[in-house]
């Protein structure tokens, strides 16, 4: 009798354990279609951004070529229909094209040109006529733009008339004025500009973890998430305050914070030996915040590494998904072979991402469904 006691205390042991590390939330990232590109060339594609027209159009920056890729789809095929700038034009010259953006309600496109510093916008004409209009300085370049009532949102490295550094801000393209929203401090969780400058100012540990800071919007409030720590800042787009947030708990969550990491040294020494080998081993053992998208309900974080190996292939791109409050609820494995370019459609709850499909060598767009 007592050995069956054992043995039944031991199977509720176990199965208790199989449970507390599974995803009991109900959410799941699903692979529904994957879309293929019509000509072999398209293989030669070095993408850093996507975004999606109103009427289903893709444009895709290539740093390739120096230009943007416009795709329209026919069935489960993309083909190329036109591009904006390249390193053949005039005003318009793109050099290393990196984010985008769209806007429907402006009809206005914009990319970061990494080689100029500078940020180019363009008006769309027609289907696949986008005129340049504008060019925005960015000197200390930049990791995300979005444009929202005539205001151009960018995410990057910049200094106020009195020196202190910021991390978001916005430049109205009406009266050319710009508004500093987020202070570096805040986004490193310090109490002051001072502890900034004193601790993390052109420091070796903020280079090895990274600067890029990542936002989405969603009515008046702005969520930011850095890189290099998935803490999810809240901030109000009109006052530029920080608004009070729930932290989350992310329990059972595979994330690995990078300063925390027992390979967080090892990335120091690859960065003060500029040894990309020992920084690339490095980096594969934490995790980079990729993305970070909104809809009516939930905030999304998109997450990269530490990779993990899984019946011979690697897997190491997962979301991460919060209520609008910033309540934990999930934390999902993105199937495939997603890569960095992504782009979300809140209203569907779609997410694209251009990536490689298993047993392929040759980009494809991966089209994933998040649900419950």
């Amino acid at each position: 009798m007592t050995r069956r006691l054992e043995l039944t205390s031991l199977l509720l042991a176990v199965l208790f354990l199989i449970v507390s590390q599974s995803d009991l939330s109900g959410y799941e990232v699903k692979l529904v279609e994957r879309l293929e590109f019509a000509h072999s060339q398209e293989a030669t594609l070095f993408p850093r951004d996507i975004c999606i027209t109103e009427d289903g159009l893709l444009l895709i920056s290539d740093q390739h070529t120096g230009d943007v890729k416009i795709y329209s789809r026919e069935g489960e095929t993309l083909r190329l229909i036109g591009t904006i700038g390249g390193r053949e034009t005039d005003n318009e010259e793109i050099q290393y094209p990196t984010y985008c953006f769209y806007n429907p309600n402006e009809s206005k496109f914009g990319v970061i040109d990494f080689a100029k510093k500078k940020i180019l916008l363009y008006d769309r004409v027609s289907k696949v006529d986008f005129k340049y209009i504008q060019t925005i300085d960015c000197p200390y370049l930049s990791d995300g733009i979005l444009l929202i009532d005539s205001k151009l949102l960018i995410s990057g490295f910049t200094l106020d008339s009195r020196n202190n550094s910021y991390d978001l801000y916005s430049i109205d393209l009406t009266s050319n004025q710009t508004t500093f929203l987020l202070p570096s401090y805040l986004k490193y969780g310090l109490k002051s500009p001072a502890e900034y400058k004193d601790k993390y100012h052109n420091s070796l540990a903020i280079k090895a973890l990274g600067i890029n800071g990542l936002f989405a919007l969603r009515g008046d409030y702005i969520y930011f998430a850095w890189e290099g720590d998935l803490k999810i800042i809240k901030m109000d787009m009109e006052t530029g305050r920080e608004v009070p947030f729930k932290r989350a708990d992310r329990k059972g969550s595979p994330y690995v914070r990078p300063s925390t990491s027992n390979y967080f040294p090892a990335l120091l020494r690859g960065y003060e030996a500029k040894d990309t080998d020992i920084i690339r081993r490095a980096k594969t053992k934490m995790s980079l915040v990729r993305h970070i998208f909104t809809d009516a309900e939930h905030i999304y974080v998109v997450y990269e590494g530490p990779i993990v190996k899984k019946s011979g292939k690697e897997s190491n791109f997962h979301l991460q998904i919060y209520s609008i409050n910033g309540e934990f609820l999930a934390d999902v494995p993105i199937p495939g072979q997603p890569d960095r370019p992504m782009y979300f459609d809140a209203d569907q709850c779609l997410l694209y991402s251009l990536g490689k499909y298993p047993g392929t060598s040759e980009y494809s767009i991966l089209k994933y469904l998040i649900h419950k």
